[in-house]
């Protein structure tokens, strides 16, 4: 476990099964390593079929840590592959991080289970 200084965190808050799919990617397009995904309900006035902004929605909520020099690409990116940029699709936001702490495995997992 190690500090890391100037991260940047991105938080997007998505429809209900937008998330998931996007992990794999994070990691095959942009090398991301570790993502957080959970879920949560909320109101709002983008519910579909209801007339009022009083009807509860499920919402993904997905956090991903980079490093503050990465952080405008990683926005864009997940702009666009969750489709925030669609109506309904959500929102993103970025805020900056004094440090993060980094944590890895060790090189031999079996190793250090001994």
């Amino acid at each position: 476990m190690r500090y890391v200084p100037d991260q940047t965190l991105i938080t997007c808050i998505l429809p209900k099964g937008c998330g998931l799919p996007l992990l794999p990617r994070l990691k095959h397009e942009l090398g991301l390593l570790t993502a957080h995904l959970n879920s949560a309900r909320g109101f709002g006035r983008s519910a579909q079929g209801t007339d009022s902004s009083h009807a509860q929605t499920e919402k993904e909520l997905l956090t991903v840590v980079t490093e503050k020099a990465r952080g405008d690409e990683v926005f864009a990116w997940l702009f666009d592959a969750a489709g925030i940029n669609q109506p309904g699709g959500g929102l993103i936001f970025m805020t900056r991080l004094k440090g993060a702490t980094a944590f890895s495995l060790p090189a031999n997992l079996e190793e250090e289970a001994e």
